[in-house]
């Protein structure tokens, strides 16, 4: 075979291995970005997240302070083996505020997104709602999970 056509061959395989790396690239890239899609909505909010299957029993209730509203969250399994201390009423594995007209009042520390003028912030439990080794281990497992799936919040 002549030099020149070994030589060109060299060179397309070159460029078409490095087409390739570019888009395998920028593909596994843009999966890292994307939310998860949700499949837990918070509907009198109008909001919803992505929550994995250690929390699909997940519970809210929803307290109206003045000028916000709080989302606190639990689970069905945290409160069957841990009690009323562990329920929704508690916010055992974590609460969300919902301020409206934040506008100007600058992001809090614990700031997870804003709708317009809405503010969404997170708040973990102060303890632990039980003295059970076990149960304070789930409703820490349960809270984490809970904290990854309010990363992806948003408006349905």
């Amino acid at each position: 075979m002549d030099k020149k056509i070994i030589g060109g061959v060299v060179v397309g395989a070159v460029v078409l291995l490095a087409i390739w790396g570019y888009f395998s690239y920028r593909d596994s890239s843009d999966t890292k970005t994307k939310k998860p899609k949700p499949n837990y909505e918070i509907k009198e909010l109008g909001l919803a997240i992505a929550v994995s299957d250690d929390i699909k029993d997940l519970e809210y209730t929803i307290k109206d302070l003045t000028g916000a509203k709080a989302v606190l969250f639990s689970t069905k399994s945290l409160t069957e083996k841990g009690g009323i201390t562990c329920s929704v009423e508690t916010g055992a594995i974590g609460a969300i505020g919902v301020v409206d007209n934040a506008e100007g009042q600058g992001k809090p520390d614990n700031f997870l997104a804003q709708f317009g003028n809405t503010y969404v912030i997170y708040s973990a439990p102060v303890a632990p709602c039980s003295e059970d080794q076990e149960i304070i281990d789930l409703q820490q497992q349960q809270q984490d999970s809970l904290g990854s799936a309010l990363k992806t919040i948003q408006k349905p």
